[in-house]
C-alpha cells in the first residue's frame, strides 16, 4: 500500500454508507406516503354514498325544476316527482293531483269574488236567453187573458151565455179515492174516502135530493154542470151516493145506448162501503 492509497478507502466508504442511508430513508417516505394516501382514499370512499343514489338525486332535482307543461282545455295532466332512496339508490315515484283543463277553464270565468267574467258571452248568453224566456211567459199570459176576454165579450154580443164551474161549499177534509169501472157496457166512476163528501165538488152536480132505494142511498139522473144552469134530466147518465161523517161513496153512471141500471151502482156502493168499515 502506498502512502496516496491510505486515506482514500476511509473516504469512499463513508461515502457509501451515506448513499445508502439516504436511499433507505426515501424508500421509507415513499412507503409512508403512498400508506397515507390509501387511508385517506379510504376514507373518503367510506363517506361517499353509492354513485346510482347520486344519480337518481340529479334526475330528481332535474325533474322537480322542470317547469309544468301548459294544460289544455278538456285534457287531463298530472305532475310526477321521484325521490331518491339514499339507503337503497332506488327513486320512489309519485303522481300529484290532476288538473282538468275544464276547471282551470271555469276558474278563468269567474274573478276572485266568484262574479262572471265580462268577458264571458256563454254566460251573458245564458242570462239574456233566461230575461228573454221569462218575458215570453208573461207576454203569452197577458195574450192569453186578451183574448179570452174578447171571446167573451163576442159571446155576449152573440147573445151566448157565460157558463162558470159549479163552486164547492166545502173542501174534502182527506185522501179521495177514484176508480172506473166497465160493467155490460155502462162506465161507471166510483168515488170513495174515509170521510164526509156531502157539499163537495163530486157531489154539486146532483140537481135535487134523488130517491131512496134503500140503505142510506139516493140516485138521480137530474144533472147539472155549470152555475147559473137549471138542472136537466140526463137519461144516460145516473148519479147515486151514500155519505156519513166517517165515509162517503159516490158512483156515476154513464151508458149512451139506453139508461144505466140502478142495481149495478147500489152494488158497487154497497161494496165500497164495506171495505171503508
Amino acid at each position: 500500500m502506498t502512502e496516496n492509497e491510505a486515506p482514500v478507502r476511509p473516504s469512499s466508504h463513508r461515502r457509501t454508507l451515506i448513499a445508502l442511508s439516504g436511499a433507505a430513508v426515501i424508500v421509507a417516505g415513499g412507503a409512508a406516503l403512498a400508506f397515507t394516501q390509501s387511508t385517506n382514499s379510504d376514507q373518503q370512499s367510506l363517506h361517499e354514498p353509492p354513485a346510482p343514489a347520486t344519480l337518481a338525486s340529479v334526475a330528481a332535482s332535474a325533474t322537480a325544476s322542470e317547469p309544468a307543461a301548459p294544460s289544455i282545455a278538456g285534457s287531463s295532466t298530472a305532475s310526477t316527482s321521484t325521490t331518491a332512496d339514499p339507503a337503497t339508490g332506488t327513486g320512489a315515484t309519485g303522481t300529484g293531483a290532476a288538473t282538468t283543463g275544464a276547471d282551470a277553464t271555469k276558474a278563468d270565468a269567474t274573478d276572485a269574488d266568484g262574479n262572471a267574467d265580462p268577458g264571458d258571452t256563454a254566460g251573458a248568453g245564458r242570462s239574456e236567453t233566461k230575461r228573454n224566456s221569462g218575458d215570453t211567459e208573461t207576454y203569452t199570459s197577458e195574450k192569453a187573458e186578451k183574448e179570452i176576454r174578447e171571446a167573451r165579450r163576442k159571446a155576449a154580443e152573440d147573445g151566448v151565455e157565460l157558463h162558470r164551474p159549479l163552486k164547492a161549499k166545502v173542501a174534502a177534509e182527506g185522501p179521495v179515492t177514484e176508480q172506473t169501472k166497465t160493467i155490460k157496457g155502462t162506465t161507471v166512476r166510483v168515488t170513495s174516502a174515509r170521510h164526509d163528501l156531502t157539499g163537495t165538488q163530486r157531489l154539486l152536480i146532483a140537481g135535487d135530493e134523488g130517491w131512496g132505494v134503500g140503505n142510506g142511498i139516493h140516485c138521480t139522473n137530474r144533472i147539472r154542470f155549470s152555475q147559473n144552469v137549471p138542472a136537466t134530466e140526463r137519461p144516460t147518465v145516473l148519479l147515486c151516493w151514500r155519505t156519513s161523517s166517517d165515509r162517503s161513496v159516490i158512483t156515476m153512471a154513464t151508458d149512451p145506448q139506453g139508461k144505466p141500471s140502478t142495481a149495478t151502482s147500489v152494488d158497487l156502493i154497497k161494496d165500497e162501503w164495506a171495505k171503508l168499515s
